[in-house]
């Protein structure tokens, strides 16, 4: 299997027609920024970054990805920040996997009226208000820590 070493550059915005970036795994990586530029990849449907020692916070350029249907950063111990509350306008999303990050706060306001929404992982630090009806619908939702993961809901597929 190729290894893949270094960080995103900004280049990749230059990769116009990419549909899925999925980096996932890497030992050995560079820690790194998650690139503002990837906001202007417009036709990701799926970025999925796990596992790969991004740091710093979650730029909002990656609100502009509107066509995406999995946003999974999950397993970078150092991300960290809050949820922008933009992240909101990616209402095609399906999967929202922050698990196992520094990412903290509360859950931005209009987060459960993501329709398309079934999987979603957040690390204990993220605040889930009560009134968020919506929440309680999707199919998985857990909260985690390291040694604690607390699964609210888990749906049969159809």
């Amino acid at each position: 299997t190729p290894k893949v070493v270094g960080s995103i550059a900004d280049g990749i915005s230059g990769l116009t027609e990419l549909t899925e970036l999925i980096f996932s795994y890497q030992e050995g990586h560079d820690e790194g920024p998650i690139p503002a530029a990837l906001g202007s990849l417009t036709r990701l449907t799926t970025l999925r970054l796990s596992f790969v020692g991004l740091q710093g916070g979650i730029p909002e350029s990656l609100s502009n990805l509107v066509g995406l249907t999995e946003l999974s950063l999950d397993e970078n111990r150092n991300l960290n920040g809050s949820i922008p509350s933009s992240i909101t306008r990616l209402s095609r999303l399906h999967k929202f996997h922050l698990g196992g990050t520094g990412v903290h706060g509360i859950l931005p306001a209009g987060f459960e009226e993501m329709r398309e929404l079934e999987s979603v992982s957040l690390p204990a630090n993220v605040i889930i208000p009560s009134g968020r009806s919506r929440i309680g619908e999707l199919c998985y939702i857990s909260n985690s820590s390291d040694n604690v993961t607390a699964v609210y809901k888990v749906c049969a597929a159809p």
